[in-house]
Formats: C-alpha cells, structure tokens, sequence
C-alpha cells in the first residue's frame, strides 16, 4: 500500500462515528439483509400491540395510536426507511384489526376510522422522512468537508469558554 492509498480517518461534526455509520456504510448493511429489518419491524408492531391490549381498557382507541407510532420512530432510527415503511402498514392493520370495531375485521364500523387510517400512514411516512434527514444529513455534511475544513466542535466551544471565564473573573475582581 503505498502512501497515497493509506485510509484517512474519517471525521465528522459530531466526532466518534465509526465508518459503519457513514450513509454508505449504513445502506451496505441494510442492503445485506433487508429482511431481518423487516422481522425486526413486525417484531416490535407485536409488541406495540401487546401493549396497546394492556392500555385497551384504560384508553380511548385512537389513543393508542401514539404506541404504533412510538414503535415506528424506533424502527425508523433502529431498523431503516423500509423497514419503518413496513411498519407503519402493520401497525395499521394491527390497529384496524384488534383495536377498532368490529375485532378480527379489516372494515370498521365507523367510517371515521379510514381518515384515521389514512392520517396514520401520513405521519408515519413523515417519521421516515425527518429520521432519514437526521441521520444522514449530519454525515453528508461532514463527508462534503474536507479534512482541513471538517469542524471540530471542541476548538468552537473552548474560546467561548475562556471569554467567559475571563469575563467572570473580570466580574468578580470588579469593585462593588
């Protein structure tokens, strides 16, 4: 390996990301093997929904809907956009299925409830959305920065602590 082909590390805004959590690194790994995204996915849709039976008696229906989507967020930084988008359509068929009127049915009584579905898959496909932005948008900019440019958050941070540590001990010796 000669000089010019030596690997450089890779830094970023945040500082200690390894080369798997760069956006390519986390696509290569998604990539391998979607499917246990997916079971991941419907793994925590079962368990949404086991605690969505417990809070059943206790909660308004459309209540629980905020447990789906709690679950769809985890999925969403956890597991990946597929598995996250399959999430959010199990957690609706959960939902509509042992949760809304009549049970063990894909047809509510209610005919609110398809608002209620579509509004679902609206927020849910948001959450995919804003996660996939949160986590890749951090790394792009750092890998856009070259390693001369790249910020390093704790030279920002130390002049601002020294002027205000000169400016503290500047109040505190001033005569009153």
């Amino acid at each position: 390996m000669t000089p010019s082909e030596t690997p450089k590390p890779e830094r970023s805004v945040g500082g200690g990301h390894s080369p798997a959590d760069s956006p390519a690194g986390l696509r290569r790994a998604q990539a391998t093997v979607p499917w246990q995204g997916w079971l991941g996915a419907l793994l925590v849709v079962a368990l949404c929904t086991a605690v969505s039976e417990l809070l059943l008696p206790y909660t308004e229906r459309a209540t629980l809907i905020t447990v789906y989507l709690v679950g769809v967020v985890y999925v969403a930084l956890r597991l990946g956009q597929s598995a996250a988008l399959l999430a959010v359509v199990a957690s609706i068929v959960a939902f509509d299925l042992l949760v809304v009127a009549p049970r063990w049915s894909l047809v509510p009584l209610d005919p609110q409830y398809y608002f209620t579905f579509l509004v679902m898959l609206v927020v849910g496909v948001l959450i995919c959305r804003l996660v996939l932005i949160v986590i890749f948008v951090p790394q792009s900019l750092a890998a856009f920065l070259d390693k001369e440019k790249a910020i390093d958050l704790d030279k920002v941070e130390l002049p601002m602590t020294e002027r205000y540590e000169r400016d503290a001990a500047k109040a505190a010796s001033a005569p009153r």
